[in-house]
C-alpha cells in the first residue's frame, strides 16, 4: 500500500517538472520570436531611414541652384539631416583667420558624438558673384552606383579618364552646364570610419569658364590701356628730364584722357611742368641780368595751385633781391675773404702757422701772446697787408713783418663781379725754451731747474726705462691757437753707478752700494755687518790675549786649564769673526764691481738705441728727441 502511494506520487512530481519544461521552453521560443521581428522592424525602419536621407542627382541640383539657405536647411532637415557648422573664414599657414571670397555651411547625417563620425555630409558653398557649389560625401557604395548612374542617363559624359589622385580615384563629368568631379578616397591611417568614402562636387563650369573668358578680355584692355598710359607718362618723364616742357605737358594730358581718374595726380605733374617753364624763363632772364623779368617769372610759378617749389621759388627771389642789395654794396663793401675763398684762406692759414711753429722752437721766450695778420684785396686785385701784435719781441716782430709781405691775396670774384674782401690770421702764441739737467735715480726723476715742471710729462716718458745718470736736454715748446709743439733735444749724458764704485766699498764696505743701485739700498747693513764682525773679533783677541796671560800667571792646575781653554776659545772666535767679516768685505766690493758693470753696460746700449733720431719741424705732436755727445 505504502509503496504504491510512493510511486503515483513520484509519477506526479516528474509530470508536473515536464509540464514547466514544456512552458519555459514556449515562452522562450516566444521571445526569440519577439526580438527577431524587432530587429526586422528595426531594419526596416533603418532603410526607410537611409532611403528617405539619400539624395539623388536631382535633389543635389535641386540644392545647387536655389538662393534661399533657409529653404536647403529645411529640406536637409525633412531628410534626417542635422545642420553641423558654419565657416566665413579660413586658416593661411601661420594658422590665422582670413576673410574668403566663399561662406560655407555644413551638414551631417547620423553623427555620433562620441567619435565625430557621420554617415554622411553635405556641404553648401556660397560665393557672392558666383553660382553656388556643393559638395556630397557618403560611405555608401549602392547610392554611390546610383549617382553615377543618373549621371549618365541625364546626359553627364566622362570628360577625362579616371586618373590618380592622392589616396583614391577621380573622375570628372560634365554636361552643357555642370561639372561634376567624383572621387573615391581611402581613410589615412589615423583616421576612423569606412576605408573608403566618397564625395561628389558639382558646381557650374560655364559659368566659371565664360567669367575667365571676361576676365582675360577686361584684362587685355586695361593691359593695353595700362600700356598707352604708360607710354605717355615715359614720354612726358623723358621730355621733362630734358626740359621740352611743353611735350610733356601734351602727353600728360594724353595720359588723363586714358585714366581720368588719375586726373588729380597727373594734374599736380602738370603743375611741376607749369611751374618748370616759369622757372626756365626766370632763370634765363637772371643769366641775362635782366634781374626785374626774371623776378616776375617766378612770382608767376608763385600762383601755380599744387607747387612743390614754393621754398626753392621763395629763395630765388630772395637771391634777386639779396643780388640786387650787392650790386649797390660791392662799391664800398669789404667781403670776409675766408667766407668767399675757403680752400685759399686755409693754405695761407697753414703755411703762416708752419713758419710761426718753426720760428717759436728755435729756442725763443716769448710770453702768452696775441698776433693778428691782416691782408685786404681791392678791386683792381692790389694787396695791401700789415700786422698787430700785444708781444715786442725783436724777432718777433720780424718775423710777423716777413710774414705779412710774402701774402698775397687771390683777386675776389662774387656773381661774376670783382669786389673788396679782408682776410684776417688770428694767432695764439707762446714760447718757452730751457736746458734742464736731471737726475736719473732708480724711479726718481729729479731737477732743480725751474722749469723742470713745464716739461717732466715728457722727460719722466722718455726717461722712464733709462739707466740711471744725470741727462741734460735743450727743450723748446710751442703753443699756436692752443696747438702744442716740441723740438726736444738730449745734448749731454753723464752715466753714474759705474764700476769705479767699487773704489769706495775697498774704502767703507757698502759705501758703492747707494751709487750703484740709484739709492734703492744704502749699503749701510754691509757696512755695520763688516766692521762689527771685525770689531768682535779684535775684542775676541784682546780677551784671548787676557786669558792667555792669566794662565802663565795660574798656580794651579785647574786654573790653569780654565785660562787656557778661555783663551783657546776666544782666539777661534777671533779667527772666526775676522773671516767672517772680511768674505762680506770682499764680497760686497765684488757686487758692486758687477753692478756698476752691468750699469755701464745698460747705458752704453740706451745710448746706442737714441744715438741718430731728430726732429722733425712737420710733425703736429709732441714728442722727445735726441742728439747724443759723449
Amino acid at each position: 500500500m505504502n509503496k504504491s502511494i510512493l510511486l503515483a506520487l513520484l509519477v506526479s512530481i516528474n509530470f508536473y517538472c515536464n509540464a514547466q519544461s514544456i512552458k519555459a521552453a514556449a515562452e522562450q521560443q516566444k521571445r526569440k520570436q519577439q526580438y527577431k521581428k524587432e530587429l526586422r522592424d528595426n531594419e526596416i525602419r533603418q532603410a526607410v531611414h537611409r532611403q528617405k536621407a539619400q539624395l539623388n542627382l536631382n535633389n543635389l541640383l535641386q540644392l545647387l541652384q536655389c538662393k534661399d539657405l533657409d529653404y536647403v536647411d529645411r529640406f536637409l532637415s525633412e531628410k534626417g539631416w542635422k545642420l553641423h557648422s558654419t565657416n566665413i573664414n579660413e586658416t593661411n599657414d601661420s594658422d590665422e583667420e582670413v576673410s574668403k571670397d566663399y561662406k560655407t555651411v555644413t551638414w551631417a547625417l547620423d553623427k555620433d558624438d562620441y567619435s565625430g563620425l557621420a554617415k554622411g555630409w553635405f556641404y553648401f558653398y556660397l560665393y557672392s558673384t558666383y553660382d553656388n557649389a556643393i559638395t556630397y560625401a557618403i560611405a555608401d557604395e549602392i547610392q554611390l552606383n546610383k549617382l553615377k548612374s543618373e549621371l549618365t542617363s541625364n546626359g553627364y559624359r566622362k570628360i577625362q579618364a579616371t586618373d590618380a589622385v592622392s589616396r583614391g580615384l577621380e573622375s570628372i563629368y560634365r554636361n552643357n552646364l555642370y561639372e561634376v568631379n567624383f572621387k573615391k578616397e581611402l581613410k589615412e591611417s589615423s583616421e576612423s570610419g569606412a576605408d573608403i568614402h566618397y564625395s561628389f562636387y558639382i558646381y557650374n563650369y560655364k559659368q566659371v569658364e565664360e567669367r575667365k573668358v571676361e576676365a582675360e578680355l577686361i584684362a587685355r584692355e586695361a593691359e593695353e590701356k595700362e600700356k598707352k598710359y604708360q607710354n605717355a607718362i615715359q614720354r612726358a618723364e623723358s621730355a621733362y628730364y630734358q626740359k621740352q616742357y611743353s611735350i610733356a605737358k601734351q602727353a600728360y594730358n594724353e595720359a588723363i584722357t586714358i585714366k581720368p581718374e588719375n586726373e588729380e595726380i597727373l594734374s599736380s605733374k602738370i603743375a611741376e611742368v607749369d611751374i618748370s617753364i616759369f622757372y626756365q624763363n626766370a632763370n634765363d632772364f637772371f643769366k641775362s641780368k635782366q634781374f626785374q623779368k626774371a623776378k616776375e617769372e617766378y612770382g608767376k610759378a608763385l600762383l601755380i595751385n599744387q607747387n612743390t617749389k614754393i621754398d626753392e621759388i621763395k629763395c630765388k627771389i630772395k637771391e634777386i633781391d639779396d643780388f640786387l642789395v650787392f650790386l649797390k654794396e660791392r662799391t664800398y663793401r669789404k667781403y670776409n675773404y675766408q667766407d668767399i675763398e675757403r680752400a685759399n684762406y686755409a693754405i695761407y692759414n697753414q703755411r703762416i702757422v708752419d713758419e710761426l711753429k718753426m720760428f717759436l722752437l728755435n729756442e725763443q721766450n716769448i710770453p702768452k701772446s696775441d698776433v693778428t695778420i691782416i691782408c685786404e684785396i681791392d678791386t683792381l686785385g692790389v694787396n695791401t697787408t700789415r700786422f698787430v701784435s700785444s708781444s715786442q719781441d725783436v724777432n718777433l716782430i720780424k718775423k710777423l713783418d716777413e710774414l705779412s709781405k710774402n701774402l698775397k691775396l687771390n683777386p675776389v670774384s662774387i656773381n661774376g663781379y670783382s669786389a673788396n674782401a679782408k682776410a684776417e690770421f688770428i694767432y695764439g702764441i707762446e714760447a718757452n725754451h730751457a736746458t734742464i739737467t736731471v737726475k736719473k735715480r732708480l724711479d726718481i726723476i729729479s731737477s732743480t731747474n725751474r722749469d723742470f715742471k713745464l716739461y717732466s710729462l715728457n722727460i719722466n716718458k722718455e726717461l722712464s726705462k733709462a739707466p740711471i745718470g744725470n741727462y741734460t736736454f735743450n727743450l723748446n715748446k710751442a703753443i699756436v691757437n692752443s696747438q702744442e709743439y716740441n723740438n726736444n733735444q738730449l745734448v749731454k749724458v753723464n752715466g753714474k753707478g759705474g764700476p769705479s764704485n767699487a773704489l769706495l766699498s775697498v774704502l767703507v764696505p757698502g759705501l758703492g752700494v747707494r751709487n750703484v743701485t740709484g739709492g734703492a739700498k744704502s749699503g749701510l747693513s754691509r757696512t755695520l755687518w763688516t766692521y762689527g764682525l771685525i770689531g768682535a773679533g779684535i775684542g775676541c783677541k784682546l780677551f784671548s790675549n787676557k786669558e792667555y796671560n792669566a794662565y802663565h800667571s795660574a798656580t794651579t792646575q785647574t786654573e790653569m786649564d780654565n785660562h787656557y781653554n778661555l783663551a783657546n776659545g776666544f782666539n777661534n772666535a777671533f779667527y772666526t769673526c775676522i773671516s767672517a767679516g772680511l768674505v762680506i768685505w770682499i764680497y760686497d766690493i765684488v757686487w758692486v764691481a758687477n753692478k756698476g758693470a752691468a750699469n755701464k753696460k745698460a747705458q752704453k746700449a740706451w745710448k746706442r738705441n737714441h744715438l741718430g733720431v731728430y726732429y722733425n719741424q712737420e710733425m703736429n705732436a709732441s714728442g722727445l728727441s735726441y742728439t747724443i755727445n759723449f
